[in-house]
């Protein structure tokens, strides 16, 4: 049983599931935790650290300690994560170096939770747009300003603010606010669904300020409240992203890690949903959103979509300058989960760089709710096989 000082190192549990989604199909290397066989990491530090909770609950842990660093640290709402936490027991959160000790003692499955079993349907995946050869750390804003890997966008945003303004009232909809001494959001959300239905803002001086909460708007109408909180902003800076640029930085990249000019549409969508839930008596944390693929991928047959599939291989390859013959598209499973197999110097080169480019590259070319996974390559060497599983023995 894991105890309150055997502490799990979260930020080397995320870089190894990230490398997992190369090295494995599937499953995912628990170690002396094998609760964490039921635990599925998420991009919002918070709900990822309480689904290690709620997997430790549902294997009757009694209590888990939790290393954070200072890479999720730097992202983290630590009262945020006291609150979520305290849902499966008494918790300690105390500064540790430049993370933070997270420690939940009493360990029990909220009342809340969807039985049976974990269900997460928003997985971490490695970043959307191509990884430099070399990635150097994110651009820092000027006071005035934004990061290079995002000025264009936010520029152009800038001229038309199609949200800008006080959306109102509106009959059988709840009207939430999340403000602060630079600006204010305003959300009309409906009680039956939890669905934002309209978004707007107001008192943005700053024109950068006032470019991410249009956009941020304009991402968020027409989702449920908790996945605009969970993943509004982790799209708005994927929207804005130059994919010429390059990745903002290296490791994990989460907005505010990548420009601290995204710590504004994120404290004000955080506490819209504070505000939604004050007034409406909701306190669900789970989000089963998901808005699958779209309209036109879905009504492809499974020829069509492989054909799709292996058009854009071949043109990623060509503008990557990869050898197209060494990318295999194998299946397509549930949909929306692209399995390919690497060959020659693409299987024995840097396997994690290609997926990563591929990846990028099918969500642009055909859908952007693809995800890539890998096949290993067997040895084709009968006797080398058959030596190593003897010297396995």
């Amino acid at each position: 049983m894991t105890g309150a000082g055997a502490d799990i190192d979260y930020d080397r549990l995320i870089a190894d599931y990230e490398q997992g989604l190369v090295d494995r199909l599937r499953g995912f290397e628990a170690g002396d935790a094998p609760f964490l066989q039921l635990w599925v990491p998420d991009e919002d530090p918070v709900r990822s650290l309480c689904n290690i909770l709620d997997a430790a609950a549902t294997e009757g842990e009694a209590a888990v300690a939790i290393a954070i660093g200072a890479d999720t640290a730097a992202s983290l709402d630590a009262d945020a994560l006291r609150a979520a936490a305290s849902e499966y027991g008494a918790v300690t959160l105390d500064a540790n170096g430049a993370g933070y000790r997270l420690v939940v003692t009493g360990l029990k499955t909220p009342a809340h939770r969807q039985l049976p079993g974990i269900r997460r349907t928003t997985v971490l995946r490695p970043p959307a747009e191509p990884i430099a050869d070399a990635a150097a750390p994110a651009a820092k804003s000027s006071e005035d300003g934004i990061g290079e890997h995002y000025a264009a966008a936010v520029a152009a945003a800038a001229e038309v603010l199609d949200h800008a303004g006080d959306p109102g009232e509106a009959a059988g909809l709840v009207r939430v606010e999340g403000d602060d001494a630079a600006a204010r959001l305003v959300l009309l959300v409906d009680p039956a669904n939890h669905t934002v239905r309209r978004a707007g803002h107001w008192g943005a001086t700053d024109p950068v300020d006032g470019a991410l909460l249009d956009r941020l708007c304009a991402l968020i109408e027409g989702q449920p409240l908790q996945e605009a909180s969970d993943h509004g902003v982790i799209r708005l800076e994927r929207a804005l992203r130059d994919p010429a640029a390059g990745r903002p930085l290296a490791g994990v990249v989460t907005p505010i890690a990548a420009d601290p000019r995204f710590a504004r549409p994120q404290r004000l969508i955080r506490a819209s949903l504070a505000d939604y839930r004050r007034k409406t008596g909701y306190t669900a944390i789970a989000n089963e959103h998901d808005s699958g693929p779209s309209t036109e991928w879905r009504a492809l047959t499974d020829s069509e979509r492989l054909q799709r599939l292996r058009k854009a291989t071949t043109e990623i390859a060509a503008e990557n300058g990869l050898p197209a013959d060494e990318i295999e598209v194998v299946a397509i499973e549930i949909g929306v989960r692209v399995v390919v197999r690497f060959h020659g110097s693409l299987a024995a080169g840097d396997r994690q760089h290609h997926m990563l480019v591929l990846e990028a590259g099918i969500k642009q070319k055909v859908d952007a709710r693809l995800e890539l996974y890998q096949v290993e390559l067997k040895d084709t060497n009968v006797i080398r096989r058959l030596s190593d599983a003897g010297e396995s023995r």
